[in-house]
């Protein structure tokens, strides 16, 4: 029982943390050593004092009671500390404590007990605890503790209210480890069943959230903050899910929500029942030209299965991580998406009839043999197009040969379409169809699938895979591996072609590895283990394995039946046996076992018993048929046999009679013997005989005349009672018909005399109607002359109306002709005056921007001092003065301000560099500052460079009927002192020496850089996000991930003018500097203090030059530093240059602030001398020309002999630096 002090401190989810004590060795305890110092102490005490065993000191308590109370207060004295920490709540190692100490600060800013998160932040703060945390086990437990940490300490509702909610949040993204899972949810159900009202429904639904995902598979991708924030407010998301036909269905989802759910909620949608099968696939399609005369086909497609178990969020960062990869050079667009198919075909699929099931089969089995996964021959790949057009066009469509041939490619694979002319592909195709033209659709489908099927690698999934082991030498380097349910096959990649099967029964043993997959078979009796290396192993693993599944409880279900079937026998031959309880009793629990392993099997025997079961109810009626007759017959028979009983007592009596007679005549002619006996002496005997004779035939005949009438008076007799039997039997029935039929006669006899009527009405109007004809065709027929009359008139006045019109046209012809060319005119001169009012505005533009505070400041409760008064000033305090210092500049932009509201005072810069200009746009500021983010972005914000990019190409396009657009880019990237090409192919040697040249129009050019032609959006961004990824990028106090190199990216713009072939060459460049950083404040060491040694330096040398021009000092100091000498025709040079000052808002960064915004207003004074680059198309040629005599006489440029005396010169300057 509790004491009165542990019921009034009860705090929920007390109870959890006493049944997990055994945690405490996970939780880090700082006063471990100091109590066993303490104890350590205590004891050597009590032995120097008094030894009696009865006395104890406090510190001596019993060992077990002692570790438990330790244990639980370990736990407990953890999650009851308040504030932010300074170290993780578990033992972690040094880098993960340090995540987890800056994760709390993010914890604490979003349950923040005074002011509410925006969601945009709150959605950033989450996803960056996912970045954080993802494949992270111990980092997800840390969360974990702090969350409840968080819950149980919070001094207000709507505190702790917050809590759980991010608590909530943080269930629905990641599941604790084993160790944890027990403690969190027994914590989380002990707070919905007893803590306050106000938290328990956000408890209970953690707990639902949280079981969800611990079933499901491990995160892959940080949710989207769309995502997170409609998860949140408790809203559901849509997604796009299409099917392989090209229709598609939208399906609700949240950060949550798996495969499984979708795939259910989509097989709901479409009326799918058997979708066991079915599963969402990402899916990546490349088009590009595949031969000239096609515009654009499917080059190739890849599908990915996601998992059942994997979360909807998942695919789709499979999707958009699809987008970032480059595509390859053949394709000229690319398209992902996910997917709904079928993951393979499976032994249980043959005895599925569902239409929606063969429909999806239908479709998928035809898009596999389109894709060339099927290398078929040109009678079957021409039957299989008859199939297809039987069952989507119907039996009409090949009477038209040529609409066949335009649409070849929806019926064949696009590489068999182009190994012969379409005619000769028309013509077969319906050749072959004449053998299927009967059949219906529903049939054709079924016909296309079975003669897949029938293929021994028909219906199989295909792996890409390359040749490591062969004993046998039978494969090639690169092969396609195939699985279906007849084995494992082998193909040839390119061009698709059969090699081999492995049989099922062939295969021993098999198994994968990350990127590899081995099988031991039989091939002509002797066992080889071949090797392939594969990223998709344990994908041909799991298909091979389902496979062998389905064969084997296919076995064991006919085994079953015919044991079942021979227990019936046995069981009939002998019902008296009977086994013991115990065996009933195993083989009930065995065969309950064998049924639940064979569901898929006993409901085919089902639908197989349920078909026996229709054979036998046909059979039954037949039967009863046949009974009928046999009944009927056996009356015929009974009928007969009465008259013949009838007819023999009738034959018995007459015998009887005759009998009688017979002995009366021999009485009596006994007693006439005498009398007669003298005169039959006279007679003859010749006419005895001859009276006998008679006598004889004519009893004969008697006879037969006797019979035959018998058998006469039998048939009657017979025929009157079926005839009885047959009117007892009809007599209601012919009633009624009879009765229906009068009815009938009834009514067709009014319909008749009702028609009849109506015949003679409708002849007399159509004898109306005639009449009413003939007027009008005559009426017509004279209006029609008057019009003939009519239009030849008009068409008298049409001709002289023509040859007034053409005059009036070559007339406007010539005035159209004029004004084209005064507009051509006069959009030079608007070009050259909105130049010349761009430079009169100041040759360097310098914005300046501000971001808002990030949660990092925001936890560190540093406070907004920059102050926007209007859109050109801005102001801070400064160490105590009392007026605010103030900043003016072509324009300021606030925290509030969009990329798209930046990029719109910065676009007609766009313009100059299409004109000829060079055009330079540069950011600078403090590390931290949003540099980065305001010359590129992000994929939802993009910046300034893809937004010009997007502008650079509307203008191509919008000028595209005036003049032809080359376009070049190359991107360096300046690294301590040493500068790199980003777009270096990988894989090249030794790097090519970069050196800083200027040519003869003063612009600053970098031989030996890789230059990459360029022709549209897609491709330079692909070029910006491929040169991304080489810069160097490292975390220090002040950012997280911060840029430790200067980034130059140039696209350089040849237009040449369609009309006078004038050549105007400009150059649009974007700069992203480093961040200017205290190497105190940013807490830089190693090597990350030697970058920021090297960038302060080239800050420095760039602050030098912007001082020498803005005291317009004779000699500018370019050469002291690389990225002076880069920048050196923006500043000072022939360019027109905007810089963007980037400054952090906040108290805690103010004299970082200061500088940038000094250093900002010196260059605001500095002027350019910018020209345009233009040149005739003669002049072009003739320079061309003198730079190649100029390379065969071996002469050098001027600039390039500056260039060495000004490296000879700082050789021997430093050689003397050497000797001193």
């Amino acid at each position: 029982m509790e004491s009165p002090s542990r019921v009034t401190s009860y705090v929920p989810g007390d109870d959890a943390i006493e049944r997990h004590g055994a945690l405490s060795e996970r939780f880090r305890d700082e006063r471990d050593k100091r109590s066993g110092a303490m104890r350590m102490f205590s004891r050597s005490a009590s032995k120097r004092g008094d030894g009696s065993p009865n006395r104890a000191s406090p510190m001596s308590s019993p060992g077990v009671e002692h570790g438990e109370r330790g244990r639980r207060s370990v736990i407990a004295e953890a999650l009851s500390t308040r504030g932010a920490l300074t170290t993780s709540l578990l033992r972690l190692t040094s880098d993960q404590t340090s995540k987890s100490v800056k994760l709390n600060a993010l914890i604490v800013t979003m349950t923040s007990e005074n002011e509410d998160v925006a969601a945009d932040t709150f959605a950033h703060g989450v996803q960056k605890m996912t970045r954080e945390v993802i494949k992270r086990e111990e980092l997800a437990d840390e969360m974990y503790v702090q969350l409840v940490r968080a819950t149980r300490n919070m001094g207000s509702s709507r505190g702790e209210r917050k809590a759980w909610e991010l608590m909530r949040l943080f269930a629905a993204l990641f599941a604790p480890s084993r160790d944890f899972i027990g403690f969190v949810s027994e914590y989380v159900n002990e707070v919905s069943e007893r803590g306050s009202s106000e938290v328990q429904s956000v408890a209970r639904s953690t707990l639902e959230t949280m079981k969800r995902v611990s079933k499901s598979a491990m995160r892959r991708h940080e949710p989207t903050a769309e995502e997170i924030v409609a998860f949140a407010r408790g809203e559901q998301l849509r997604v796009v899910i299409s099917f392989l036909d090209g229709t598609f269905e939208d399906v609700s989802y949240d950060i949550t929500t798996t495969v499984k759910e979708v795939v259910g909620e989509l097989s709901r949608a479409v009326k799918l029942q058997n979708y066991g099968s079915f599963s969402v696939f990402t899916v990546r399609r490349y088009y590009g030209k595949s031969s000239p005369l096609v515009k654009e086909a499917l080059l190739s497609e890849e599908h990915h299965d996601v998992g059942e178990l994997a979360f909807l969020s998942d695919a789709l960062g499979d999707v958009r991580q699809m987008k970032t990869e480059a595509t390859p050079s053949r394709a000229t667009s690319m398209q992902t998406g996910l997917l709904f198919k079928k993951r393979m075909f499976r032994e249980t699929d043959e005895s599925i009839t569902e239409p929606t099931f063969i429909l999806l089969s239908y479709v998928q089995a035809k898009h596999d043999f389109l894709m060339g996964n099927y290398p078929l021959s040109r009678d079957d790949s021409a039957l299989l197009a008859a199939l297809q057009v039987q069952a989507e066009e119907g039996p009409r469509f090949v009477d038209d040969p040529a609409a066949l041939g335009q649409t070849l490619a929806k019926y064949l694979p696009r590489v068999m379409v182009n190994t012969r002319p379409t005619e000769e592909w028309s013509s077969h195709i319906v050749a072959q169809h004449a053998s299927v033209r009967g059949l219906s659709s529903e049939e054709a489908r079924q016909g296309l699938l079975r003669m897949i099927q029938t293929l021994p690698y028909g219906h199989s999934v295909l792996f890409r895979a390359r040749r490591v082991d062969d004993p046998i030498g039978l494969l090639p380097g690169k092969l396609m591996i195939g699985v279906n349910k007849r084995g494992v096959h082998f193909f040839r990649d390119v061009p698709m072609e059969y090699l081999y099967t492995a049989d099922l029964r062939d295969i021993m043993q098999f198994g994968s590895a990350p990127h590899a997959v081995f099988f031991k078979m039989r091939v002509s009796g002797a066992l080889h283990v071949f090797q392939f290396e594969t990223t998709d192993g344990e994908n041909i693993c799991l298909a091979l394995q389902t496979h062998i599944n389905d064969v084997m409880m296919k076995k064991v279900a006919e085994k079953q039946a015919a044991t079942m079937s021979a227990a019936v026998q046995t069981s009939e031959t002998r019902p008296n046996q009977a086994s013991s309880t115990s065996e009933l009793a195993e083989a009930s629990d065995k065969a309950f076992v064998d049924q639940a392993k064979r569901g898929e099997a006993d409901s085919r025997e089902l639908r197989e018993i349920r078909s026996k079961l229709d054979e036998l109810w046909t059979e039954r009626k037949e039967l009863r048929a046949q009974l009928r007759e046999v009944t009927e017959a056996f009356h015929e028979a009974s009928d007969r046999l009465e008259s013949e009983r009838a007819s023999k007592s009738d034959i018995v009596e007459t015998v009887k009679s005759l009998e009688g007679q017979l002995k009366e005549a021999k009485e009596a002619a006994m007693s006439k013997d005498s009398v007669t006996s003298n005169r039959l002496e006279d007679l003859n005997a010749i006419q005895i005989k001859e009276l006998q004779d008679e006598l004889t035939i004519e009893t004969e005949r008697a006879r037969t005349s006797e019979a035959q009438t018998h058998e006469l008076q039998q048939q009657v007799v017979v025929l009157q009672q079926k005839l009885k039997r047959a009117e007892a039997t009809h007599a209601d029935e012919l009633k009624r018909i009879t009765d229906e039929k009068s009815a009938d006669v009834g009514d067709w006899s009014k319909k008749c005399h009702t028609a009849e009527a109506k015949i003679g009405e409708l002849v007399a109007e159509m004898n109306a109607l005639r009449r009413e004809h003939e007027e009008q065709r005559a009426s017509i027929t004279k209006e029609v002359m008057l019009e003939l009359e009519e239009l030849r008139e008009l068409k008298s006045t049409f001709e002289s109306q023509q040859a007034t019109t053409r005059d009036l046209m070559a007339g406007q012809t010539s005035k159209i002709r004029e004004l084209e060319e005064k507009y051509t005119s006069e959009a030079t001169l608007r070009r050259r005056y909105f130049n010349m009012l761009e430079d009169m505005k100041g040759k360097i533009r310098v914005y300046a921007r501000t971001r808002p505070l990030t949660a990092i400041e925001a936890g560190q409760n540093q406070k907004v001092v920059l102050a926007t008064p209007d859109e050109y000033t801005c102001s801070h305090p400064w160490r105590g003065e009392k007026k605010d210092r103030s900043y003016e500049f072509d324009e300021v932009f606030d925290a509030k301000s969009s990329q798209e509201q930046v990029f719109e005072d910065t676009k007609y810069l766009v313009q100059s560099a299409i004109d000829g200009y060079n055009v330079c746009i540069f950011a600078y500021g403090q590390t931290g500052s949003g540099k980065t983010f305001t010359i590129y972005g992000d994929d939802e914000n993009p910046g300034l460079t893809p937004r010009a990019i997007a502008e650079v190409m509307r203008c191509v396009h919008r000028d595209s009927d005036k003049c032809s657009v080359k376009m070049e880019c190359y991107m360096l990237e300046l690294y301590r002192d040493d500068m790199n090409d980003l777009l270096l192919p990988s894989g090249t040697g030794e790097m090519p020496r970069l050196d800083i040249k200027k040519d003869k129009k003063g612009w600053v050019t970098v031989p030996n850089a890789t230059v990459v032609p360029v022709g549209s959006e897609e491709e330079i961004i692909g070029v910006i996000q491929s040169g991304l990824k080489g810069r160097k990028t490292a975390g220090t106090k002040m950012n997280v991930e911060s840029s430790r190199s200067h980034l130059i990216f140039s696209l350089v713009l040849e237009t040449t003018d369609l009309q006078t072939g004038a050549v105007t060459k400009g150059k649009l460049s974007f700069v992203d500097l480093a961040g200017s950083e205290r190497v105190k404040k940013s807490g830089a060491e190693g090597d990350t203090l030697k970058e920021a040694q090297a960038i302060n330096k080239s800050l420095s040398a760039l602050g030098d030059v912007i001082s020498a021009l803005a005291s317009e000092q004779q000699h500018i100091p370019y050469r002291n530093h690389k990225l002076t000498m880069l920048m050196s025709d923006s500043l000072g040079g022939n360019a027109k240059t905007l810089m963007f000052v980037n400054v952090s808002p906040t108290d805690g960064n103010v004299e970082e602030t200061q500088n940038s915004l000094t250093y900002a207003t010196r260059v605001r004074t500095i002027k350019n001398n910018s020209t345009k680059a233009v040149e005739s198309k003669e002049v072009q040629k003739l320079n061309d020309q003198i730079a190649f005599w100029r390379q065969k006489a071996g002469e050098c440029e001027v600039n390039e002999l500056m260039d060495i005396r000004d490296e000879r010169r700082g050789l021997e300057q430093a050689m003397s630096n050497l000797r001193t």
